[in-house]
């Protein structure tokens, strides 16, 4: 089980110290807000359904099953560590057709951020933006904080400087086309703002990912015929 406040604690010091300010609203939201919100992702990732087990949840690593990556020149990432993916970039477009893993992967990567604190793990499932009414840096407002918007502004931007963070933004070929292009640029737009910080993406080829600036693009290979039944085996056992 991840222990969500030693956690926060370990990034605590270094993000009050890049905010004297601010420090005591910025603390309340490391003991407060920011532990309810981890553990509510932990809650829902920790235990999952599946295909074959749809009647009970099960713990998320009792069926998951390592997935890897490459690069455009064939070069292979195993997926068993988030460091082995963020010593390549800290800007990673995660590229696979339906069917290949992003969901279970993305799991994955959020749980692996709390187990190797790599960063504050910030998910962004970007087909919610397509029906909210403001921006990018509003709706993570509303996931992490309580305060009042314009107070929030000054807090994020202030715990977003000390680059602490994670952000992982799920789905970008689920966003509706005529929201793609403002979308986009709200994203890009946070990215230039809060650079320091850590960024993953995730897309099916089709949604043009591949053009996103600073992304380096990392593509899921598919299953070999041994890792197919490998993952059969994990799955019935």
């Amino acid at each position: 089980m991840i222990e969500i406040l030693p956690f926060l604690n370990y990034f605590k010091t270094p993000v009050l110290n890049s905010a004297q300010e601010l420090k005591e609203e910025i603390s309340q939201i490391f003991d407060n807000k920011l532990p309810n919100y981890l553990e509510s992702i932990v809650q829902k990732f920790g235990k999952i359904n599946t295909f074959y087990h749809r009647q009970k949840r099960i713990p998320f690593y009792d069926v998951y099953f390592p997935i890897t990556l490459r690069t455009r020149d064939k070069f292979k990432i195993e997926l068993n560590s988030i460091s082995n993916l963020l010593d390549e970039s800290r800007f990673c477009a995660l590229i696979g057709s339906a069917g290949s893993g992003k969901s279970m992967m993305f799991k994955h990567l959020f749980l692996s951020c709390l187990k190797e604190k790599k960063g504050i793990p910030i998910l962004v499932e970007l087909r919610s933006l397509n029906k909210y009414i403001g921006s990018l840096k509003e709706y993570i407002i509303e996931l992490i904080s309580d305060y009042n918007l314009s107070t929030n502004q000054k807090i994020l931007d202030k715990m977003l400087i000390s680059g602490k963070f994670i952000f992982l933004f799920d789905g970008y070929d689920e966003i509706y086309q005529d929201k793609l292009e403002t979308i986009s640029n709200d994203i890009l737009h946070f990215i230039d703002l809060f650079n320091k910080n850590k960024f993953i993406i995730s897309s099916r080829p089709e949604a043009n990912i591949e053009l996103l600036p600073r992304f380096e693009n990392f593509y899921l290979n598919r299953l070999t015929e041994f890792e197919a039944k490998e993952f059969s085996k994990v799955q019935l056992k």
